[in-house]
């Protein structure tokens, strides 16, 4: 029996989204009965509508939970038990011009996310708001647990892991989109396929793909299915599986962010795939996110039946991790983001993404072994970029930030790495409060 009622902070709640994932999951959830769920966002207008969609699905769930929100998170962390982040700040714009600057100086990026000058940006920004948040929860709650989301993932983890005291496990959904897919090229059920993957956000590598039945290898009917394809459905994917002997996740775009030029343009020519392979699709994400956006007006106008979010789960696991921690259930969970003890042993000790077993002390990690040496090589330049990417964020170190780019495969040289810094700094400077 519990002393108290469970308390959970969403923290990003805001997002048509994440917030819709983490309310739909969470309703769903007979552990939530009679818990505090707190929603926070600094958008007013898409937290109070956010809102009134929990109190809705809280009246279909019948779990009788008590939902609040707020625009200031510090007032009501005091004992929570479990925070859910998703941060962002001007995401979208800020995005574009991660894309766009960096172009100007001859620099290709793929995405512009979590790789290159753009997702060594896109950490200046997001580092910042989340040591914060840890800050306020050593303070507040500092039993808690930190469930995290937030982008670039490996440099937000590992900001959190070397800056603060807090317990925190980092998310992402990729590796099991990517067993979809192969399940899919095989003609099998995806619940068929059991994977160990290793490597570290958005660079992730299956060691083992078998089938559950009888733990027969599925590698072998992977290949020959790729193979009889006119074309496979990820070519950059399916050319480092030839080329590297490992299938690698979670798709050709968010790999393709650690790679040399090179080697993507083999597969993605940046002259006939510039707007529609390296650039995001950021017209179609807004229109999802508008239809998104009408599913919850429509459920909060009564114009829709709540139930319709109340039928399966999201995916994105982070109500099943809390489920396990508090029944205890030692469950698997095929992609977790915490700090190397020793999972992959030929990585260095940042933050990777591996198995791990969740009980009620939190991940368990796996131990997979070792990585081949080619992808580990691969693997190892750019964790060293993400320590210094987390030192430069925490310093305001503009040395520190040219360091990780001479380094970077996809900037030439050092001129065009400073030129890309001043350039992409004084565009982000209100965003980035290191560097004042």
């Amino acid at each position: 029996m519990r002393e108290k009622n469970l308390k959970i902070m969403v923290i990003g709640a805001g997002s048509a989204s994440f917030g819709l994932s983490t309310l739909s999951d969470f309703f769903q959830s007979p552990l939530m009965k009679g818990a505090e769920l707190i929603l926070c966002d600094i958008d007013e207008v898409k937290l109070q509508l956010m809102t009134k969609l929990a109190l809705r699905l809280n009246e279909a769930s019948g779990l009788g939970a008590k939902v609040r929100a707020t625009t200031n998170y510090g007032e009501d962390l005091d004992g929570a038990d479990f925070v859910i982040t998703s941060v962002e700040r001007k995401r979208m714009t800020s995005w574009k011009l991660d894309w766009e600057i960096p172009q100007r100086f001859g620099v290709k990026q793929v995405l512009g996310e979590n790789g290159g000058p753009g997702g060594m940006f896109h950490a200046f920004r997001t580092i910042p708001i989340l040591l914060d948040i840890a800050k306020s929860m050593e303070e507040k709650c500092p039993n808690a647990w930190l469930i995290n989301f937030s982008n670039p993932l490996h440099c937000n983890m590992l900001a959190i892991y070397r800056y603060s005291k807090i317990k925190a496990i980092g998310l992402c959904h990729g590796l099991r989109g990517v067993l979809h897919q192969l399940a899919d090229v095989m003609g099998v059920p995806f619940d068929s396929l059991s994977a160990t993957a290793g490597g570290f956000n958005h660079f992730t590598w299956i060691k083992e793909l078998t089938f559950k039945e009888n733990g027969k290898d599925a590698y072998p009917l992977l290949k020959e299915r790729l193979a009889s394809l006119p074309e496979p459905p990820q070519p950059l994917s399916y050319l480092l599986f030839q080329k590297l002997g490992l299938y690698p996740s979670p798709g050709d775009n968010h790999i393709g962010e650690y790679l040399p030029n090179s080697l993507v343009e083999e597969c993605y020519p940046w002259e006939t795939t510039r707007d529609t392979f390296w650039r995001f699709n950021f017209e179609a994400d807004e229109e999802g996110r508008k239809r998104l956006s009408s599913l919850i007006n429509r459920i909060v106008e009564g114009e829709e039946n709540p139930q319709v979010l109340l039928q399966h789960r999201s995916g994105e696991r982070a109500i099943d991790i809390i489920e396990a921690m508090l029944e205890d259930k030692k469950e698997l969970e095929i992609a977790v983001n915490i700090p190397n003890k020793g999972y992959i042993e030929n990585l260095p000790d940042g933050i990777v993404e591996v198995p791990a077993t969740v009980g009620k002390d939190g991940p368990q990690g796996l131990k997979i072994g070792k990585l081949p040496i080619a992808i580990a090589s691969l693997c190892h330049r750019q964790m060293d970029i993400q320590e210094l990417v987390v030192e430069s964020a925490v310093k305001g170190s503009r040395e520190l930030a040219i360091q990780a780019m001479l380094i970077d495969p996809v900037v030439p040289d050092s001129r065009t790495a400073e030129q890309v810094f001043d350039a992409l700094l004084e565009a982000h400077r209100d965003l980035l409060p290191t560097f004042q």
